[in-house]
């Protein structure tokens, strides 16, 4: 099964939760909630995406949606058809593991200036990348993560151990590092998770958070078409501003934020898309020629050896440097 099908399959299953007479999910499936950092209920709407709507609070300016899936609604998901799909295409063919091991190598090393070797606990540790690289590092790891097939995965591969227990199950001041890798924007109340991850971490713990930026150049470029835009899925959208107030308001201290990646492929294919749709497979100009089929067989002829090592990490660079890179990473410590 392709990446594609697994998507498909995965636009099916949440289509079943949407009314499709209002476009809107329906009400049996989801709680309400108001906004996740300040508790105001005064917001404006932005837009609404696979039945959610997604708004801007008027009080702190954190996005969220008001609405999310009920817990034994997210259970099922997580362990169902697509998350079982996508794991199992991760794990066996994902061209980027190596890529994604130099990023956890670079995010480990960035962590070690604040805190030196211990324990480590990752939240929703997927299929255990982080914490391989941890381990190998002299770390003591652990992780948790809903999906049973990424559980098992991990133990039989890495050999690291991992529960789906939540984090207020854990013992206190038990961690010198928790990590949270794509997590935070799936959480109903992010404040309650911080509060517990406060609870668990040692004295003068770190905790790792890495999430989609609000103002990541996907989510710029693109709008409410970029993939981070995800239904039920991603509920909560910070910026720096946002995730520092929430991190103050939960006892840490910030050390460290930037923001880092870009998905380069996908950003050329929705230009090139768009421009395909405006000029209807005519010419691009008088000057050069060439038509929007031509570009698009010169992007795929790109080598990948000067797209993936030399272009996006250069794109990369260059959107970490304005604050747009795709992901906000932020380093915190327990006050």
């Amino acid at each position: 099964m392709t990446y594609k099908e697994i998507n498909e399959k995965r636009n099916l299953e949440v289509q079943r939760f949407v009314n499709k007479l209002t476009r809107k999910v329906y009400e049996k499936f989801v709680n309400k909630r108001p906004c996740p950092v300040c508790e105001s209920e005064n917001n404006k709407a932005a837009f609404t995406k696979e039945g959610f709507d997604h708004v801007i609070c008027l009080n702190c300016k954190m996005f969220f949606t008001p609405n999310f899936f009920k817990k034994t609604v997210l259970n099922d998901f997580y362990n169902g058809e697509y998350y079982n799909k996508t794991w199992q295409f991760k794990s066996k063919y994902d061209i980027s593991l190596k890529f994604k091991r130099k990023y956890f190598t670079k995010i480990a090393k960035l962590i070690e200036k604040y805190k030196k070797p211990g324990s480590v606990l990752d939240i929703g540790c997927g299929t255990g990348d982080f914490l391989n690289v941890m381990k190998k590092r002299g770390w003591d790891t652990f992780g948790t993560e809903l999906n049973s097939y990424a559980r098992d995965f991990v133990k039989k591969k890495y050999n690291i151990n991992t529960n789906n227990l939540d984090l207020e199950k854990f013992e206190p001041e038990k961690y010198d590092l928790i990590s949270m890798s794509q997590l935070i924007e799936h959480i109903p109340n992010p404040k309650k998770l911080l509060l517990q991850a406060h609870r668990v971490l040692k004295n003068k713990g770190i905790l790792f958070l890495a999430f989609p930026n609000r103002f990541g150049i996907s989510i710029i470029i693109k709008g409410k078409n970029a993939g981070r835009f995800k239904g039920g899925e991603h509920i909560n959208f910070f910026s720096k501003e946002t995730i520092t107030k929430l991190l103050n308001e939960t006892g840490f201290k910030v050390k460290h934020t930037s923001s880092v990646k870009i998905d380069l492929y996908g950003l050329l294919r929705h230009l090139f898309k768009n421009i395909k749709k405006e000029n209807n497979l005519k010419e691009i100009t008088s000057q050069n020629k060439i038509s929007i089929v031509e570009k698009k067989s010169v992007l795929k002829k790109i080598p990948g050896l000067l797209f993936y090592e030399i272009l996006t990490p250069l794109c990369s660079k260059l959107v970490g440097i304005f604050g747009c890179g795709e992901d906000l990473i932020v380093i915190a410590e327990k006050k």
